[in-house]
């Protein structure tokens, strides 16, 4: 009976020894992998940080980007400012409410004075050096192809300043007065904060402790004005705490739980990783986006594979970026920069295949008394109203763009002097009988036509000036008008 007890005594014994080495394995194991698996996750989430950190600052040069083509590269804006026309200018840049949007605006002249600002106003010193930077990437007389932008630091703050010199309707620098855009350091850390919670800046990275990434802020000569920084999650930093006071079959569970959480987590790293990389090179790609590229996105997601279902992600994104720098936000209407755009491909098609087409130029008649009546909202409502009207009653084919204010642009192709007459008729027509409505109120509005068919001689300069020409004579005539120049 003793021997059966002591035999039992020693399996007992055996399995408990057992046990406590098998869980004291574990328990090193884990510990051991641990130095592994949280320096993994942290280095995920820095990688995350540091993309957020320089991503945050695409969309506002987007935006701005979209301005500085209305204003920067629109020649009556730059006449406006060599003449110092200070009302003309706060009319048609500050009360914009696209523009309100930035933090800061204002236009500098070449001597570095700041002849009008909102939100920002540029020191001397800093304009000069901008004016000086700008001289060197834009040479007077060639085509502004990119914006300038670069982060600066201005009276103890961080700003994102896009600027550019002023070129005529052709997209040609034709003066070193400059409009800039700015987005504010507030502005820019609350969309971060959004992204990656706890994120701010910090003048030395040393001062900043329990961080994911210090991600340097520079200028455009690398000087680095900012650090940007956000704390360890703490649960990340809590698990591995709590895990390494387990004992027991707690400590078994948590060791395959933790495995499987790392293993999890290094292949979504992996793919996150390879998705980012692969949405970066496309946008990178997206500057010169165009209707036949979102064409070839949209065939590609047709497809069942991989690569279809990734088009059908990133088509929804592309078409969003084609609108925003191709179209006019407010109407929907193509903007002035692509407008003259098509307008050259247009000449060009003209010359090979002689056949007819018809620029003409509208305007909405006294458009200041309404907004000076019903205030601004209201105006931009009709602005709204009156392209998609315009858009209903021309054909697909023609091209219709928002060139500033209220003055608007259609390309008639196929089509000779005496059927454009007809179609501004019918157009002038249609807005005189329309009812414009909003917030509670409705107007009444007429607009002027300026109608003339290409040449053999004509470059765009020449036939956007005739057409020009011939919307004032319908102005100075009476309005509510159509005059043509063949």
């Amino acid at each position: 009976m003793r021997e059966k007890f002591s035999f039992f005594k020693n399996v007992v014994l055996l399995c408990i020894v057992g046990l406590g080495i098998i869980l004291l394995f574990c328990a090193i194991v884990f510990y051991l992998l641990s130095f592994k698996v949280k320096p993994e996750i942290v280095k995920g989430e820095s990688l995350r940080f540091r993309h957020l950190a320089y991503h945050v600052l695409d969309d506002p040069r987007h935006y701005a980007e979209g301005l500085l083509n209305s204003y920067a590269m629109w020649e009556k804006f730059a006449r406006a400012v060599e003449r110092r026309d200070v009302a003309w200018l706060k009319n048609q840049l500050l009360e914009d409410p696209q523009v309100a949007r930035c933090d800061g605006v204002g236009v500098i002249l070449s001597n570095g004075d700041v002849l009008i600002s909102r939100g920002l106003k540029l020191p001397k010193e800093i304009a000069l050096e901008l004016l000086k930077e700008i001289k060197r990437r834009f040479p007077l007389g060639r085509e502004a192809e990119h914006f300038f932008h670069t982060l600066l630091k201005i009276n103890g703050k961080i700003w994102l300043v896009s600027i550019s010199p002023l070129g005529n309707d052709e997209s040609v620098i034709i003066s070193y007065n400059a409009l800039y855009f700015a987005t504010s350091q507030d502005s820019l850390i609350k969309r971060l904060n959004r992204l990656f919670p706890g994120a701010r800046l910090c003048k030395r990275p040393v001062k900043c402790s329990g961080l994911v990434e210090a991600v340097p802020w520079k200028d455009y000569k690398g000087r680095v004005l900012a650090w940007v920084t956000a704390p360890i999650a703490g649960y990340i930093q809590e698990s591995f705490e709590d895990l390494l006071l387990s004992e027991g079959f707690i400590v078994t569970l948590v060791v395959a739980y933790v495995l499987f959480v790392f293993f999890l987590l290094r292949s979504y790293h992996r793919a996150m990783v390879g998705y980012f990389n692969g949405v970066v090179d496309t946008l990178v790609g997206i500057a010169e986006l165009n209707d036949a590229d979102l064409s070839d996105i949209e065939e590609l997601a047709l497809r069942d594979d991989e690569v279809g279902r990734m088009a059908r992600r990133l088509a929804p994104l592309m078409r969003n970026i084609s609108s925003c720098l191709l179209t006019d936000p407010l109407t929907g209407a193509y903007n002035r920069r692509v407008f003259f755009s098509r307008l050259g491909e247009e000449l060009e098609r003209f010359r090979r295949y002689k056949r007819p087409f018809c620029l003409v130029l509208l305007d909405i008649d006294d458009f200041k008394k309404v907004n000076d009546t019903y205030g601004h909202p209201f105006g931009d409502l009709v602005l709204a109203q009156f392209s998609h009207l315009i858009k209903e009653n021309i054909r697909s084919s023609d091209v219709f763009a928002r060139i500033g204010g209220e003055e608007f642009g259609v390309m008639l192709v196929e089509t000779n002097i005496n059927a454009a007459f007809k179609v501004c008729e019918k157009l002038r027509a249609a807005v005189e009988q329309a009812t414009f409505k909003g917030e509670g109120r409705s107007v009444r509005i007429t607009a002027s036509f300026g109608v003339t068919q290409a040449r053999e001689a004509d470059t765009v300069k020449s036939l956007y000036e005739r057409a020009d020409r011939a919307l004032y004579m319908a102005k100075q005539a009476g309005k509510n008008r159509v005059v043509y120049l063949p």
